[in-house]
Parts: structure tokens; C-alpha cells; sequence
């Protein structure tokens, strides 16, 4: 289930998806900032009375990579896909589907926060984005992030150990997911446009490819076609979930859980 955007929302997030107990929100890059990555964030609720924020997990993908990912949804690849592995899943009889579909890995570094709140050690994470067929008919596809501690090989990749895996799962209708693909179109031709009329035409549309933000020894990317770039160190986006936004979409989220378990 989608929401509209109200006045709270922050202006760079281009669509949510709501479900029971998560969501996702697209967030178009910071048009300001030397960092040109869309991101995806996960977020999952604690169930019960009051919606609290349980677990975050951020996903990072180049515009370019974004925009093939959106362009596989509108032709139907990714529906088409979903649909043939879900009979196949029906005629095997498991209770689940493993299958992870179009998986996307990264990783970088992020703020592990101590007790007081205020100091935090940077832990290299690896991260996963992928889509799988859900057991229940209701909704048609889930969209799955995970993270865990990572390590990183010879190749410079970062290698999951699997150790405080953590995952957050947002199920969502085909109608959902094309209408995710297509806002996010032309919300990035839109974003394209503002940045060529203030003559940035260099670099960044694709960060593995010697954009901005990769030419930084700082945030080089995954050198792996399997990998893609993910900060080592990534100044947290401007949360959909600060302040007044926070208890905006807490308040629906509960209206929407009331109304879903009804």
C-alpha cells in the first residue's frame, strides 16, 4: 500500500510502500551533496499497541542501476519472473520460497552507536537487496534488505559472515511495485535536469563506473558486477523518520496495522 506524500514528508522521498509492520521508502540523491546514490530504506515496527522503529536497513544503488532495476519492472521482466518462480514454488510443496530474484550485494561501513548514544564505532556490514515470492496469496512479491557483519577478501569485496544478520521484509502488490518504478522515473529525469542546468554534466549518474562519490578513497566501490557500490562511510540521508515525520508516519502506520488486522 502506498501513501501520498503531506507537507512533513521529506521532499527527496519519492515513494513508500506501507505493509502490516514495515515499509520502504525510495529517496532520490541530494542534489547538494557529492554522494549520488538512490536509497532504499527499510524500516520494521515493533508489533502492539504503540508503532515503535525496531530495525533500519539502507540500501544504496547508483541512479543508473536504479533506473535499469525500475526499467525491468515496467516491461513486466520482473513480474513475469516472479510469476514462474511462484508456480514453481506452488508444485514443490515447500512452506517456503528461498529464492533470492534479482539480488543486488554491497556493503560499507556504518555508526554502530554504544550505550550512551553518543560514541559508536564504524563495523563493516554487508548488505543484500533482493525480491522473493511470499507464501501468502494476498500480496504478489516481498522486497527483502539484510545486513550482517561483514569482511573483506583479496578482491577488496565484502564477504558476510552472517554474524548479526538482521533482515526487513516489505510484501507489496505488482500495481505497487510499478508505480514505485514509474514516480521513480520521472522523478530522475527531473533530478537529471536540475543538475545539468547548474552545468554538472560530469560523472556521478553511475558511482561504479568513476562518478564523484567513487573517486573518493574514501567511498570506492565494490570491484565485482555482484557488488554494488555501497559507502564505507556514508553520511546518513536526511530520515524520512526525523521528527515531525517520524509521528506522521507512525500515526498511519497505525491507522493502516488497525485497519489491516481487522
Amino acid at each position: 500500500m502506498s501513501k501520498k506524500p503531506n507537507k512533513k514528508d521529506n521532499p527527496r522521498v519519492i515513494f513508500k510502500a506501507f505493509a502490516a509492520s514495515s515499509l520502504v521508502s525510495v529517496i532520490e540523491p541530494d542534489i547538494n551533496s557529492e554522494y549520488d546514490n538512490i536509497v532504499l530504506e527499510f524500516v520494521e515496527f515493533s508489533k502492539g499497541g504503540t508503532a515503535t522503529k525496531r530495525k533500519e536497513i539502507d540500501y544504496y544503488f547508483s541512479p543508473a542501476e536504479w533506473l535499469a532495476f525500475c526499467s525491468l519492472i515496467i516491461d513486466k521482466s520482473v513480474s513475469r519472473a516472479i510469476k514462474m518462480e511462484k508456480a514453481a514454488f506452488l508444485q514443490s510443496g515447500q512452506k517456503y520460497c528461498n529464492t533470492k530474484m534479482f539480488e543486488k550485494m554491497g556493503g560499507g561501513n556504518e555508526r554502530v552507536y554504544k550505550g550512551n548514544g553518543e560514541n559508536y564505532d564504524l563495523v563493516l556490514k554487508a548488505r543484500s537487496f533482493y525480491l522473493t515470492v511470499p507464501s501468502s496469496n494476498n500480496v504478489d512479491v516481498m522486497l527483502v534488505a539484510e545486513k550482517c557483519d561483514g569482511n573483506k577478501n583479496k578482491q577488496g569485496l565484502i564477504v558476510p559472515t552472517g554474524n548479526n544478520k538482521e533482515k526487513v521484509m516489505v510484501p507489496v502488490t505488482f500495481d505497487t511495485l510499478l508505480q514505485m518504478a514509474v514516480i521513480s522515473q520521472y522523478r530522475m529525469q527531473a533530478y537529471f535536469t536540475a543538475r545539468q542546468l547548474r552545468g554538472d554534466y560530469s560523472g556521478g549518474w553511475n558511482a561504479e563506473e568513476g562518478g564523484e562519490a567513487a573517486q573518493s578513497p574514501q567511498n570506492a566501490p565494490q570491484q565485482s558486477y555482484q557488488q554494488n557500490y555501497q559507502p564505507d562511510f556514508y553520511p546518513q540521508p536526511e530520515d524520512a523518520f526525523s521528527g515531525g515525520q517520524e509521528d506522521a508516519d507512525m500515526a498511519y502506520y497505525q491507522q493502516y496495522a488497525a485497519q489491516y488486522s481487522s
